[in-house]
């Protein structure tokens, strides 16, 4: 397990200085701007970043901001780094120079998906066999979820991809062939490239992946022996020894699997070794927020303040101070994204269909 990689980040900023999107080119000169036309429910304005950083000008990220719904603070804004980059050695001094110069405040990483690529599991335990174990149930996983696979119907029934965990879990993973997807979709070769030097050949063997999907903007990295935490509000997450400490983190809590031996307790059975992991990580992925826990009834109250709020803009050029009632709620109960889902992406949601929560 010595090839780890980021494969998705996104960061929420707040924008301070917005006439300098209006330009060609940030404050320096060290990024273009491109205005671009993008449908979206959340953000009205996008733009694509540049950067020579690879000795040419080409996209190296995306920027919306200016959003569509008053509830959301007018200075929000995302930065999704785009796949190329995050493969680059200089991720982080892209990272800081880009919110540096134009003067983004960078508030916490709101999606993070972390990859570790290999040819087969501990002991010679090819990943085809593996899924063939949690399909007859010879293995089984501690923590029940919901399973998404997919494959060919074939006699032989071949399984490339299995997903643990519904798009709504705090956190998700796959297990699928990456060396088939770069195949039959999108050739990446900065993938290839560090697959090479971490000592992986796609030549050799088809490799795959097992990657968690975060959305970890309330959550950290604690050290069980010193209580030292590192959250997502810290560009310290782009740092490659986080990313051991936090990949290792979420295989001991969430990719816990155990060999089925007839026993009705999942936790008395033999815990199923997927990697060798050398490192003694003795670190824990948890919400370390101080928000408090939602449920279904603050899903209500949001709904009823917000069809009061659009009710009230219907009828009067300002906006009603049941915005800032509701903004603080939402927060509170940290149902942020949950509510640019639900009500901003799909307006229609009203109380009539609220049994849908």
């Amino acid at each position: 397990m010595n090839c780890i990689s980021i494969d998705w980040l996104q960061l929420h900023v707040k924008i301070r200085v917005e006439h300098f999107l209006q330009a060609d080119f940030s404050p320096s000169g060290a990024f273009g701007i491109l205005k671009k036309d993008i449908r979206s429910n959340v953000f009205k304005e996008h733009r694509e970043l540049l950067s020579n950083l690879t000795g040419e000008w080409e996209a190296c990220a995306t920027l919306s901001f200016s959003p569509l719904s008053g509830i959301l603070p007018q200075d929000s804004a995302h930065i999704k780094i785009l796949n190329k980059y995050l493969y680059h050695s200089d991720l982080n001094r892209l990272v800081w120079y880009l919110l540096h110069d134009f003067k983004f405040q960078f508030v916490n990483v709101s999606r993070f998906d972390v990859a570790a690529d290999f040819y087969g599991f501990f002991r010679k335990l090819s990943v085809p066999k593996f899924f063939k174990g949690v399909l007859e149930k010879k293995i089984l996983k501690r923590m029940s979820c919901s399973i998404a696979i997919e494959g060919f119907a074939s006699k032989s029934m071949p399984i490339h991809y299995m997903r643990f965990g519904s798009k709504n879990s705090p956190v998700q993973f796959y297990i699928y062939n990456k060396s088939k997807e770069l195949r039959d979709k999108t050739d990446k070769p900065w993938i290839r490239q560090k697959w090479e030097l971490n000592g992986l050949h796609p030549d050799a063997a088809d490799i795959w992946r097992m990657e968690f999907v975060l959305h970890p903007s309330k959550f950290g990295v604690v050290d069980c022996d010193n209580g030292e935490a590192i959250d997502f509000t810290n560009l310290q997450v782009l740092e490659e020894s986080f990313l051991r400490r936090l990949f290792v983190s979420l295989l001991n809590r969430y990719a816990v699997f155990v060999i089925n031996d007839g026993q009705v307790r999942k936790e008395r059975m033999k815990q199923l070794q997927l990697f060798n992991v050398k490192e003694d990580v003795q670190s824990v992925f948890v919400r370390i927020s101080e928000k408090q826990s939602s449920n279904r009834m603050d899903k209500v109250f949001i709904k009823k303040l917000y069809e009061l709020n659009q009710e009230w803009r219907s009828h009067n050029k300002d906006d009603p101070p049941v915005t800032d009632l509701l903004q603080e709620f939402i927060d509170r109960k940290d149902l942020q994204k949950w509510f640019a889902e639900k009500m901003i992406t799909n307006p229609q949601n009203t109380l009539q269909n609220v049994t849908s929560l």
